[in-house]
């Protein structure tokens, strides 16, 4: 599949979900037999998220884990209480690839490990970025000419929001299509985060079933990218 080459893609991540309970699930026994599932793929594991007091020991939660293939290379496999993700960034990411070590994902869960019992539901998500600069223009007419996403505030004169935070969502055939504008910056440049995701809640893990989802969450994702840049924006993506 093509590949615009100028995107403003952030992060691609495909998240499944399941109910952790800090009383009762040994989190680095699921980190553990997770890694030992994906290790031939995901060699080089990596903690992080552990602040560096020394002589303190912190929770286990604090941490998030990390495999890759090669030292801070992507895709990488995620781990975090209640979280199993793929994550990829706009270097790696081409949708044929990413599918495939998404589903390695799903079949390497090992067989009645906690994450298959306590499985909730999955999210496919989008991180762009769009620069802009808050100081210059105005934002609304920045979202209404370019994103095509129509919003104004009436009830204020003479001025220009200086933050942004907005959040919709909609019931769509295969979940809830989740669209979350806000204020950010990458690489210390200014501009507008948008991120936008399918989740969906399942009552059981079927890989299969999975499968066919993720790639439906793409379409509606990757149409929905088009129909909101159309135009001169989406051109010079090109």
């Amino acid at each position: 599949m093509s590949k615009l080459p100028n995107a403003p893609l952030i992060e691609v991540i495909f998240e499944l979900r399941w109910k952790y309970n800090p009383s009762k699930t040994d989190l680095r026994g699921v980190v553990d037999s997770l890694y030992d599932s994906y290790r031939n793929e995901f060699p080089e594991r990596e903690t992080v998220g552990f602040p560096q007091i020394p002589g303190l020991q912190l929770p286990v939660e604090m941490a998030k884990y990390y495999f890759r293939q090669s030292p801070g290379g992507y895709p990488l496999l995620q781990v975090a209480p209640g979280v199993l993700s793929v994550n990829a960034t706009d270097e790696t990411y081409y949708w044929d690839d990413f599918a495939q070590v998404s589903q390695y994902l799903l079949r390497g869960i090992p067989q009645g490990c906690e994450i298959e019992r306590a499985f909730q539901g999955v999210t496919l998500k989008y991180l762009d970025f769009y620069r802009f600069d808050f100081s210059q223009g105005n934002a609304y007419d920045f979202l209404n000419e370019k994103i095509h996403f129509c919003v104004r505030d009436s009830a204020v004169l003479d001025a220009k929001p200086y933050n942004i935070s907005i959040r919709t969502q909609y019931q769509i055939k295969c979940g809830v299509l989740d669209v979350n504008l806000r204020r950010g910056s990458v690489k210390g440049i200014e501009g507008i985060v948008m991120e936008t995701s399918v989740i969906r809640d399942f009552q059981s893990l079927d890989s299969s079933l999975l499968k066919i989802w993720l790639e439906e969450s793409h379409e509606v994702l990757s149409e929905y990218f088009k129909r909101i840049t159309k135009g001169s924006l989406y051109e010079s993506f090109k």
